[in-house]
């Protein structure tokens, strides 16, 4: 496998990223209420500035994946999109003439090329491109797109009685639209996005969050949705975020992964973390460190 900050090779799989904000940044004691500023201090100097201020600021970047595979494109996660109410969040706020469909210009695709939107989960910040405004209605930005929601994910925000507040409104203006075009298939865990591409459950951000196990040849990676946010949580895996559903469960899923990736060498594919957009994994101690 070879790769940049912004491609990657899994053998005959190219993958390139296309960056809809960076950095988007939180307070280190907001996304990690848990955190012990010790252990942070400990590693200051590698994450400094990429991953962290000396503000104690997390850096993050919202960005898609885009994979060509067997005649397909398919976009992995779809970031925060245009024209949305999110009043709550003012850098997603009702934003307009950002340049992510001219980065996908620049891949050589339109909207009308993408063949599968595959969404690892339904927060905000992974759904707002499914959908655009026209003529005041929010329709499919990939019009021939089969989008990939997982069954169990769906079924839990739809199980929510404040779903229509769900992600600012993020779940009424960029997932039910989806629906209700009948443009979704509701996937499971083991589900088969194409040769060598497996869904697998990683509970715990959300309940039905999937990430996407490819294998190809000798090469391997792994897609792991927001089960991880920051590199920080490589050498501390069981510090959680304010975000996730359930905590222990979320640290459990996280080392598990990786220990998968260092036991056989895949590539670990975050979505937020800045920088190159696959990563080796080593064991460190009780721990993991990047490689």
């Amino acid at each position: 496998m070879s790769e940049t900050a912004t491609s990657f090779m899994i053998g005959d799989i190219r993958v390139r990223a296309v960056v809809d904000f960076d950095p988007y940044e939180m307070d280190l004691n907001f996304i990690f209420p848990d955190v012990v500023m010790g252990e942070v201090e400990k590693h200051r100097s590698w994450l400094e500035p990429t991953y962290l201020t000396s503000g104690n600021k997390i850096r993050l970047v919202v960005r898609t994946m885009v994979m060509e595979v067997d005649g397909r494109n398919i976009l992995v996660d779809a970031c925060v999109g245009e024209h949305k109410e999110r009043p709550t969040r003012p850098f997603m706020n009702q934003r307009k003439d950002t340049d992510f469909i001219a980065q996908l210009a620049k891949l050589g695709l339109k909207p009308e090329d993408i063949d599968v939107v595959f969404c690892t989960h339904l927060h905000v910040d992974h759904v707002g491109w499914n959908t655009k405004l026209a003529n005041g209605k929010w329709v499919p930005t990939f019009p021939k797109a089969r989008y990939l929601f997982g069954r169990k994910e769906l079924d839990f925000w739809m199980g929510q009685p404040n779903r229509h507040e769900v992600g600012g409104g993020s779940f009424v203006d960029s997932v039910i639209p989806i629906v209700e075009a009948k443009a979704c298939d509701l996937v499971d865990d083991g589900y088969e996005v194409g040769k060598g591409m497996l869904l697998h459950l990683l509970p715990g951000h959300t309940p039905g969050q999937l990430g996407l196990d490819v294998v190809r040849g000798k090469d391997r990676a792994y897609f792991v949705g927001d089960a991880i946010h920051s590199p920080l949580q490589v050498v501390l895996p069981d510090l959680s975020t304010g975000f996730d559903t359930d905590k222990q469960q979320a640290r459990e899923t996280r080392r598990k992964f990786l220990e998968a990736c260092a036991g056989d060498g895949r590539w670990l594919v975050p979505c937020h973390f800045r920088g190159p957009i696959a990563h080796k994994i080593k064991r460190a101690g009780g721990s993991f460190m990047i490689g």
